[in-house]
C-alpha cells in the first residue's frame, strides 16, 4: 500500500480514520458494532505504523536504526503517558468512558491534521 499510495498519505489518513473510528465506536449503542468498529480499525493502525516508520526512515536514511529505535521508544513513551492520563482523568474525573474517547478521538483527527501540514520529506532535503 505504501508504494501505491504513498507514506505520508497513509500516515494521514490512518490517523485521521483511527480518530474517527475512537470517537464512533465510544458513540454506538450497541456492544457488536462498536467492537466490529475497533476490528476494522486494527488493519488501519498497523498501515499507518508501518507508513509512518518508512516516513521516518526517509526522512532521515543515515539514521536508519537509531531512528527507527528512538521513534519507537518515544511512540511507547507516549503510549505510556497517554494510558497512565486518560486513566487518572478517567478515575478522578470523567464519569462517563465515552467522553475520553471522544476526546481521544479528536486528538487523532488533530494529528491527521498536523501531519497533513508537515513538509513532504521527498521535498525536503535529508538529514545526512
Amino acid at each position: 500500500m505504501v508504494n501505491r499510495f504513498g507514506r505520508k498519505p497513509l500516515t494521514v489518513v490512518g490517523a485521521f480514520i483511527s480518530g474517527f473510528f475512537a470517537v464512533v465506536f465510544s458513540v454506538v449503542p450497541n456492544i457488536w458494532i462498536s467492537v466490529a468498529f475497533c476490528g476494522a480499525c486494527a488493519p488501519i493502525l498497523g498501515v499507518d505504523n508501518a507508513a509512518l516508520t518508512g516516513l521516518t526512515l526517509e526522512r532521515v536514511p543515515g539514521f536508519r536504526g537509531s531512528m527507527t529505535s528512538m521513534q519507537n521508544l518515544f511512540r511507547s513513551i507516549g503510549l505510556i503517558i497517554a494510558l497512565i492520563v486518560s486513566g487518572i482523568l478517567l478515575n478522578l474525573y470523567v464519569n462517563d468512558f465515552r467522553l475520553l474517547m471522544i476526546i481521544y478521538g479528536a486528538v487523532g483527527i488533530t494529528s491527521a491534521l498536523i501531519a497533513l501540514l508537515a513538509k513532504d520529506p521527498r521535498k525536503a532535503e535529508p538529514i545526512k
